[in-house]
């Protein structure tokens, strides 16, 4: 059996998982390890110090390569940070391989688990692909998709992802020895995709202008471990934990935002349609009935 020379790239528990279940392979051997930069991850550190492997946090990638003649067999990308250039995919004999927790060709780019929830998706696609000069566009090698249930939160997907993606790995690096096998060109899937952009601070913010569903689909999309969905009033801010979508709400008009009622299960508040539950919050005010939300929305 021919061994492989592997380097690895990445962070968090998906990539940990990941490293575990290669270091029990006989046709691998973990050379090198990198790390984001410049934080690294603890658990990975330490995993590569108790298996004697090398853990590097390398501030350019590309550029290290440029400098060094590293050559491997194979480069294996999990929840790494940094896009990889010509130079350093073709430092890998077979390629990199990246797991994406995205349906490829959909959903490519940036925080996927959060826009999937967000678009009412139905379920995640856990994507394996060659890594090649773009985002998220090489050869898909295997896809495994989860189902995305009506109580499913940030935390909960991510939990799943976390399983899944090193069983993807694990199955990918045996696809790609077989001479035979060919990845499947994204483009020949769909030509217009959908691109998901990074999120940043002032995204948070509920827009009560919108309707129930898309309120509680955004607000499961940005719980524990993201920064909680946020809304404002009298200018305290009010972190949402967890909302309940009532389906038989009636649809009718009033002012969205306006807390109708409050009781043990939480606070009912108005929506563009109708209303929704909003079972815990964080705030240092009293909310009371007939008190509203301001609207927010980043627009910047």
């Amino acid at each position: 059996m021919k061994k492989l020379n592997v380097a690895f790239y990445g962070d968090s528990k998906w990539a940990l998982n990941t490293l575990e279940i290669l270091l029990k392979r006989e046709d691998c051997i973990l050379k090198d390890v990198f790390v984001r930069f410049p934080n690294g991850d603890k658990q990975i550190k330490n995993f590569c110090e108790n298996n004697k492997i090398n853990y590097l946090k390398i501030e350019k990638i590309n550029n290290f390569f440029e400098m060094n003649k590293r050559i491997y067999d194979l480069g294996i990308s999990v929840s790494y940070d940094q896009i990889f250039k010509e130079k350093t995919i073709t430092s890998h004999r077979l390629g990199i391989i990246n797991c994406h927790a995205g349906d490829l060709p959909d959903f490519k780019g940036r925080n996927v688990i959060n826009w999937a929830l967000i678009n009412n998706q139905k379920y995640l696609g856990i994507t394996s692909h060659f890594v090649d000069n773009e985002v998220d566009t090489g050869g898909i090698i295997d896809k495994q998709l989860i189902n995305i249930e009506k109580d499913d939160d940030y935390n909960k997907l991510l939990q799943k992802a976390y399983e899944i993606c090193p069983r993807i790995i694990n199955t990918s690096i045996d696809l790609i020895q077989d001479e035979d096998f060919i990845p499947k060109p994204q483009k020949t899937i769909k030509e217009f995709p959908i691109y998901c952009s990074r999120r940043r601070v002032g995204d948070e913010l509920i827009n009560w202008n919108d309707s129930s569903l898309n309120i509680y689909n955004f607000i499961r999309a940005l719980a524990y471990p993201g920064p909680l969905a946020q809304t404002q009033i009298n200018n305290k801010k009010v972190l949402i934990k967890k909302s309940t979508f009532l389906n038989s709400a009636p649809e009718y008009i009033d002012k969205p935002g306006t807390i109708l009622k409050k009781d043990n299960n939480g606070i009912i508040v108005k929506t563009s349609d109708t209303y929704i539950l909003i079972n815990e919050w964080i705030c240092d005010t009293l909310l009371k009935v007939g008190d509203r939300f301001e609207n927010g929305f980043n627009n910047s």
